[in-house]
């Protein structure tokens, strides 16, 4: 009997985790596809990523630095899990430090999946498992977040620390419409999440809770309901993550990191555009439909649905969420794609309800124009597989055509059945389409690697002619991070002055010479009488930039 009661409890179990077990393995599929064959993305990644080789390189995981310079703008969060990624997967001894960029993205994807399973457990607690279902797997599948997943930076994790605390916050809303008390759990999670993402993104996390905390205060006409998240014991639990390594980066930098995160990071990004990331209200609304894809499908019917339910608890929580946060992210004058990825999760959400939820009729107009728009965007996608190489000077190739007509059908199937409004199958279908889009763009981006990703190429050059171990390389005019990360951390990034000085100093040296810099670097050998010959030359274009560009591989004349 007991043997059968336990067989009985397993197998409910089991059902119970199937859901989650189908969204991880979604939002893997989403993510793994290109994550070891893309190279190191320049310029964001390949600062976290050299930071965190130099980390272990050094043994040092208090400080943050990009060779030299000290990196005071983030927390230490995501290089100490990006560090004990690349111990777990690569090899790290005596200082040498060995491992695809694969190992430093796993955090990422890591957090990609924990963000979509609280996103269920969010769903799961404001509406039903349904609905839950229908939300995590569209937020799985979103543009922005199979972007961020393929990215050894702070943002799939910050979204995971995030949509978790929001979980656990919907959990002490909902039972206090219930006249009941959150369990300790749920205090435990929101604290923790908080920490977390305080030691990945600084303030990022506590504005995100903040603002939706001062929102649902407002409408409720007072706090006392967020007593149960036991702030007595919650924030110095949120304290404790955070406080052993703030107050050691404190003496080490005698107060400098904080600083210059404040003064030199936060700040600027508040009162101006930050190394031209400028964008004006409006930023993120006019880029959602690309951002959100494929889910933006249904976004306007689904938004006029959720005002119509706005007396709904859970669509109450869902616009505290949104609302104010969305609203100071546009306020704000820095803008990137990826700073309103915590809000995605509600989006997903919203969408979810209207999916699931009984309706009433709809402006038909209003989801005819929505469907065009989305179709547009899902054929600009399909064309930029063919489109692109070509664009590249690589050509189009016979799958490349083969791919961006799937791509159409399955776009104009969609909207097809959006239109005669059998949603779920058309989001379904979306869904499949995104997928594909994906694994297509990843196939290709790869195979675009000899046009755009020129520091691979340099750093494939250098071994295929020292292949013993590379000399000392620094650059003219080049200054690209992924080109430290993928020689060594004592390569030095300059000008061509300072790469001619570098040769008269270094006997064995190599400079790699921007086509911009080159005329300054040779008359600078020349003035030096530093005799250089050309031992290579790669050609492509330098996408950070939007160039073409010319690298020419220099060392000094044998016997000089």
């Amino acid at each position: 009997m007991n043997v059968m009661k336990n067989a009985l409890g397993a197998l409910m179990r089991f059902a119970d985790a199937r859901p989650r077990i189908f969204l991880a393995a979604l939002a893997l599929l989403a993510a793994l596809p290109g994550i070891s064959a893309i190279p190191p993305l320049d310029r964001d990644e390949s600062r976290f990523a050299q930071a965190t080789k130099q980390m272990l390189e050094t043994g040092d995981f208090i400080e943050i630095r990009f060779q030299d310079e000290a990196r005071n703008k983030k927390p230490v969060g995501i290089y100490w899990l990006q560090a004990a990624s690349v111990m777990a997967f690569g090899h790290v001894e005596n200082g040498r430090v060995e491992a695809g960029i694969w190992a430093w993205r796993v955090p990422s994807v890591i957090g990609a999946v924990i963000a979509v399973l609280f996103c269920f457990q969010a769903g799961l607690i404001l509406f039903g498992h349904r609905t839950a279902l229908w939300g995590a797997a569209l937020f799985a599948v979103t543009a922005l977040m199979v972007g961020e997943a393929h990215i050894a930076k702070t943002d799939a994790v910050l979204a995971a620390c995030i949509t978790a605390m929001m979980a656990a916050l919907a959990r002490v809303f909902m039972d206090h419409r219930k006249q009941l008390r959150a369990p300790a759990a749920t205090a435990f999670l929101f604290w923790a999440a908080l920490g977390t993402g305080l030691l990945v993104k600084g303030p990022v996390a506590f504005m995100v809770a903040g603002f939706a905390i001062a929102w649902l205060a407002i409408r409720e006409k007072g706090a006392r309901w967020l007593m149960a998240l036991r702030p007595l014991w919650g924030v110095p639990l949120a304290l404790l993550i955070v406080a052993p390594w703030a107050i050691a980066i404190t003496i080490e930098t005698d107060g400098a990191f904080w600083t210059e995160a404040i003064f030199g990071d936060l700040a600027p990004k508040l009162a101006g555009g930050q190394e031209k990331h400028w964008g004006p209200p409006g930023y993120y609304l006019a880029t959602f439909f690309i951002m959100f894809f494929p889910g933006t499908l249904l976004i306007l019917p689904a938004v006029r649905h959720a005002w119509q339910q706005r007396k709904n608890d859970a669509i109450i929580f869902l616009i505290a969420w949104i609302v104010p946060g969305f609203l100071v992210f546009e306020a704000i004058p820095t803008k990137l794609p990826h700073y309103v990825l915590p809000l995605y999760p509600a989006f997903a959400l919203l969408i979810a309800d209207f999916l699931v939820r009984p309706r009433g009729p709809e402006l038909s107009g209003l989801r005819r124009a929505n469907i065009a728009l989305w179709l547009l965007i899902a054929l600009a996608f399909a064309a930029a597989i063919t489109l692109l190489p070509a664009y590249m000077g690589q050509g189009p190739g016979i799958p490349d055509y083969v791919l961006t007509v799937i791509l159409a059908a399955l776009a104009m199937l969609a909207a097809l059945l959006a239109a005669m409004r059998e949603d779920r199958k058309a989001l379904a279908t979306a869904g499949v389409m995104a997928l594909a889009l994906y694994a297509a763009a990843t196939m290709r981006s790869v195979h675009l690697v000899d046009s755009i990703q020129i520091s691979s190429r340099v750093a494939a050059a250098l071994h295929a002619e020292y292949p013993d171990g590379l000399p000392p390389v620094a650059t003219a005019g080049f200054s690209e991070p992924s080109l430290v990360f993928l020689t060594a951390t004592t390569t030095r990034l300059g000008r061509g002055t300072n790469a001619a000085a570098f040769l008269a100093e270094t006997q064995d040296g190599v400079v790699a010479a921007e086509s911009r810099r080159q005329e300054e670097f040779l008359a600078e050998c020349a003035r030096l009488g530093v005799a250089v010959e050309s031992f290579g030359e790669v050609r492509g274009v330098n996408y950070s930039r939007g160039d073409n560009t010319v690298i020419t591989l220099y060392r000094r004349k044998s016997g000089t």
